[in-house]
């Protein structure tokens, strides 16, 4: 009786341990090492950086990637400014954060386990402000044993009309003495994942 109970002990052991295995086999954002940079421009001839300090995000063993942005982190370098941009722009009230999310492709995953560089065509759904929308991105993406480094190859150019949030551009725009405020930003990121 006894060898049968650790027998069945070391059995469950083992299950577990390739249970955690598997789960912890995902790769998770680096949250530190990872950076999503806006780019949005002023007066037609000013241009200025913004950044989302928190972000999350992981890819699964199937690849499903997601990335999460946490909006009241919004950074422009003037508080007053970013206390505008969560209250009138993106409503941080109703819609605290945006959402990336993707699926890659089974060949992308077997490249991946190999290490290496390459280039990845794909779209995401963009879930921002209570809109969603695909978007095609192209990616660089570089595995080196334990880390993904996931980057755009293009700038993304994003419209504040295609996500309801020309309305919250008019009121910066006032609150700021009734400067002109571009209706696209561009979006570049580099992102970071552990495995």
């Amino acid at each position: 009786m006894n060898k049968f109970l650790n027998k069945t002990v070391s059995l469950l052991s083992l299950l577990a341990a390739i249970y955690s295995t598997a789960a912890s086999a995902q790769w998770q954002l680096n949250t530190a090492d990872s950076a999503l940079n806006i780019v949005a421009s002023k007066n037609t001839h000013i241009s200025e950086v913004f950044m989302i300090k928190r972000l999350q995000g992981e890819i699964s063993e199937s690849g499903a990637l997601s990335i999460n942005l946490d909006l009241s982190s919004i950074d422009t370098g003037i508080g007053i400014r970013d206390e505008r941009m969560q209250a009138h722009l993106f409503e941080v009230d109703k819609h605290p954060s945006a959402t990336i999310t993707t699926q890659l492709e089974t060949s992308v995953l077997d490249q991946l386990k190999k290490g290496g560089f390459m280039q990845v065509s794909l779209t995401a759904s963009v879930d921002l402000h209570g809109v969603k929308k695909d978007i095609p991105m192209v990616l660089n993406v570089m595995s080196t044993g334990n880390k993904l480094l996931v980057s755009a190859r293009k700038p993304l150019l994003i419209n504040s009309e295609t996500f309801g949030l020309s309305g919250g551009l008019t009121k910066l725009a006032e609150l700021a003495g009734g400067i002109s405020i571009s209706q696209t930003a561009t979006v570049n990121f580099s992102l970071v994942f552990d495995n």
